[in-house]
This record gives C-alpha cells, structure tokens and sequence, in this order.
C-alpha cells in the first residue's frame, strides 16, 4: 500500500475516532476503525490520548450542554471566552486533546451531512458531470487529451465517478470524486496505456458509498486510453472511461 493511500486511511480513521470512542459508530464501522487502530501506531497514540477526555465527558450534566448549532459556535471561541462560558466543561487536560475531540466529531458530522446530500444528488450530479465534461472537451481546441471524464459502472456494479486530470511531463494527478461504493471494499485507481497495460495511482479503502481522492500515475496523460479504478479483492473492474 503507498504512502498516500495510508494517509487517506488514517484520516478517514481519525475521523471515526471520536465517535468510536463515544459508541456513535455501527458494529460493523467499529470493527474497522479498531482494525486500523491495532495496525497503525499513529492513529492508537491519537486514540489513547483522547481517551481520558471522553470519559470526562461522563461526569457533565446534560442539562447544561447548548444545543448542536451553539456547541459549533463555542469552537470559535477564544480560551478566555471558553472558560468563562462554562468552566465545568474544560478539564485539567492538555488543551490539544479537548481540541483533537470537538475536532473529530465535527468531521464525523460534516461526513454524515455530506452521505446524505451525495445520496440525493448521486444521479443529477453524475449526469451534469458528463455534460460539463463533454464541454470541456469541447472547448478545449488543440488539447490533445482530455481534462474531465465521467466514468461509467461496468460488471453490474453500481459505482461511478467524475475524474479531473492534472498534467506534467511525465506525469498525470488524477482527482476523483466517487459514488456507489461499497463500504469496507479495498479499490484501486489506474490509467491504461493503448496496448491494454495499466499504471497504477494508488489504493484505497471505502469508508462509505462516496469519497473524494487525489492520486498519482506515473504516466503522461497523452500516453493513456482509459482511466478506470478495480475492486482488489476479485480484481474486476467497476468504473471506466475511454480517453
């Protein structure tokens, strides 16, 4: 696995921190986030520094918590403005770790928000992504290979994505934003060359039906006749697009 598909997984994974530790999470995600965490030092030091601090969160009387949106607005305060708001709810802890928590659980939010809007603009967005792609296309006279593509689902899956190709010499920086995932599932991106051998951009693991990626192949765009990305478990692929 690259550096940069562990670092997708480490984030992803410390963004679950939080809510795994505050028993939020599904039987299911928090065998994953525990999996990861037994095989990446990292992410248990972050585990265990948080620890103590959730369980102080135990010994606060519900009743003078704020609601959601001004839970969001004491992050913004200053540390001076934090302690006279509510002294009670700052503990005699490293100031990094209360942080590290109000932190996780707002990014564990701000995925769920977004679950939910992709699951209802999926399809409206895959096929205003084509259109914009086959635009750009268009627009784009003397261009020798392509910018955007939408990748269609192939072998009955349901997954597709839109990809943004960045260029170098000898390079291509593939951006991709993906839906129809299946969560847990191990995936991995590539470029095609003309004679049907691939060039690997990287791996990830699916933490849910959608993600956002930026990855590397070691080929020049202008050398490549497809972009597509394979489950590695069964090595089929489940997206692709011509070039």
């Amino acid at each position: 696995m690259g550096r940069m598909s562990e670092s997708q997984e480490c984030l992803a994974a410390r963004a679950a921190l939080g809510p795994l530790l505050l028993g939020r999470l599904t039987p299911a995600e928090e065998a994953r986030a525990r999996a990861h965490v037994a095989a990446c030092p990292h992410c248990a030091t972050d585990l265990a520094e948080l620890e103590p601090v959730v369980a102080l969160l135990g010994r606060v009387d519900p009743d003078t918590l704020a609601e959601d949106d001004e839970l969001l607005d004491y992050r913004s305060l200053s540390d001076e403005q934090a302690e006279a708001w509510s002294p009670a709810l700052v503990p005699a802890a490293p100031a990094h770790l209360r942080e590290s928590v109000l932190d996780a659980l707002g990014r564990e939010d701000e995925l769920r928000r977004r679950r939910r809007r992709r699951a209802l603009l999926a399809a409206p967005m895959a096929a205003a992504a084509a259109v914009v792609a086959l635009l750009l296309v268009i627009g784009l006279p003397g261009s020798s290979a392509p910018q955007e593509r939408h990748l269609a689902s192939v072998g009955g899956s349901q997954a597709t994505a839109t990809v943004h190709f960045v260029t170098t010499a000898r390079t291509t920086e593939i951006r991709m934003d993906a839906w129809g995932l299946v969560d847990g599932r191990r995936y991995g991106l590539w470029l095609e060359r003309h004679d049907g051998t691939r060039v690997g951009a990287g791996t990830w693991t699916a933490w849910g039906p959608t993600c956002h990626l930026e990855l590397t192949a070691k080929l020049p765009l202008d050398e490549a006749a497809a972009v597509g990305f394979t489950t590695l478990d069964d090595h089929k692929d489940v997206a692709r697009a011509a070039l």
